[in-house]
């Protein structure tokens, strides 16, 4: 049983709580958001139905959307394995890969990158950057050949000087003939390609004439007197007056009789090369005897 002394506190505690709460709801600030809340009271039943109809079904909720999920998974193909060292090594590249984007991203703000685009668009460009891919081995072999020339460039002026002091001192004027060889070879610089571009033909043509000088009748031709100058000249000459009286006759179309023949005749010119036609058939007719009488005495002389 409570004392009349207890029930008088409690009585006092209670009392001192209602008049709190009174105080609160006296206040503007609490009148307005209970206002709110009554207008919006059926909202507020509404939900505390949802939620309790909510609560009173979680567990058939919760066993449905488990199951959704393990039916999701196994419809799911399986996930790939996370390769972690990949990815390690990702994570720790990432700052350069950033670093090299913007690198990049600068790079084609310039005009010069611009400008490599519009040559890259050419076709003929593109056509000639895929004929050096083809032969990138043999490029990179000639960058490395020519680097090691440009290394040795010092050692090899060395030798060069040397050979040529040592040909200067065991042949007198070698230096001046090679100087020579070299200011003839800097003066026609410009036939160097074109003496390339033949080299095949010429190649050819050495191997067509190779057996011909190789035979004995190269070599009695040489010691004959047809390349003498004498000779050279006067076939020269010859040529000369036969290109230029065609030329003239084949503009003129002249045309000569008999009667021009006998005319021509009397002409002291005319006559000068028909006293040199004779005497020549007289010289060549004894030279044609003389290599039959010749040709006789060592067939009679081979036989037995």
């Amino acid at each position: 049983m409570t004392s009349a002394i207890d029930g008088h506190s409690l009585n006092g505690a209670r009392r001192a709580g209602v008049e709190q709460l009174l105080d609160r709801l006296n206040e503007p600030r609490t009148l307005d958001a209970l206002n709110r809340l009554l207008d919006h009271a059926e909202l507020l039943a509404f939900s505390a139905a949802s939620l309790d109809g909510l609560v009173r079904r979680s567990e058939v909720i919760v066993e449905n959307v488990t199951s959704t999920v393990a039916e999701v998974r196994e419809a799911l193909p399986s996930a790939p394995e996370i390769d972690t060292a990949a990815l390690t090594r990702l994570l720790h590249d990432l700052p350069r890969v950033l670093e090299l984007t913007n690198r990049l991203t600068a790079l084609t703000t310039t005009p010069e990158f611009e400008a490599l685009l519009n040559l890259l668009s050419n076709p003929a460009i593109m056509t000639s950057l895929q004929r050096l891919l083809q032969h990138a081995e043999l490029l990179a072999y000639l960058v490395e050949a020519l680097d090691a020339l440009i290394r040795r460039s010092d050692t090899m002026v060395d030798s060069i000087n040397v050979l040529l002091r040592d040909i200067a001192a065991g042949t007198p004027g070698a230096s001046e003939s090679l100087l020579t060889l070299i200011e003839m070879l800097h003066r026609h610089r410009d036939y160097v390609p074109r003496l390339i571009a033949v080299v095949p033909q010429f190649t050819e043509l050495v191997e067509q004439i190779g057996p011909f000088v190789a035979s004995e009748e190269f070599r009695t031709l040489l010691t004959s007197g047809v390349f003498s100058p004498d000779t050279v000249t006067l076939v020269g000459q010859a040529g000369d007056a036969f290109v230029v009286t065609y030329n003239e006759d084949r503009q003129a179309q002249r045309k000569l009789g008999p009667i021009g023949l006998v005319r021509a005749l009397y002409d002291p010119d005319v006559q000068r090369v028909a006293a040199l036609l004779v005497d020549f058939a007289r010289r060549f007719g004894r030279s044609l005897n003389g290599n039959s009488r010749k040709g006789i005495a060592h067939d009679n002389a081979a036989t037995p």
